[in-house]
């Protein structure tokens, strides 16, 4: 997308989709500072560092429970290098300025360098025959 406004159109329009197949909740919901729904199975980014809350600018989630005070409790998306899931305040969710937004789509500069799954890589092979090795030691080389 080329501004702010397609995305967000899209992003709606998407969310439209997801809610009517029944992939997306829309039945228990927080509202984000611009309006926007966030239920159960969203695809969620997170717009605004916060150490409190343990979130930094364009981390992805999946909001895995909304709750009545507008609180969300978000599962990192696959292929992230964060590891817990997250509770995001009520007062986080809402406030004025955009610190959630939709993540079905984006703006060209807003998703650079954001692969939408990361490939395994070297490192992550690496990590991955070390926690083999732990748990079988005949995995070990010679």
């Amino acid at each position: 997308m080329a501004t702010n406004d397609q995305a967000r159109a899209l992003n709606a329009a998407i969310r439209e989709q997801v809610v009517a197949s029944g992939h997306v909740d829309d039945d228990t919901v927080a509202t984000t500072g611009t309006g926007q729904r966030v239920g159960v199975g969203d695809l969620i980014v997170t717009r605004d560092n916060d150490h409190d809350v343990n979130v930094a600018n364009r981390d992805t989630w999946t909001v895995t429970a909304a709750h009545a005070d507008g609180s969300l409790i978000v599962t990192p998306t696959s292929g992230s290098e964060l590891a817990d899931d997250r509770t995001l305040p009520a007062g986080y969710v809402s406030r004025h300025r955009r610190h959630i937004e939709l993540g079905y789509a984006g703006t060209v500069h807003g998703i650079q360098g954001r692969p939408p799954t990361r490939p395994p890589g070297p490192r992550r092979a690496h990590q991955r025959r070390q926690r083999l090795r732990r748990r079988d030691p005949r995995l070990h080389r010679q």
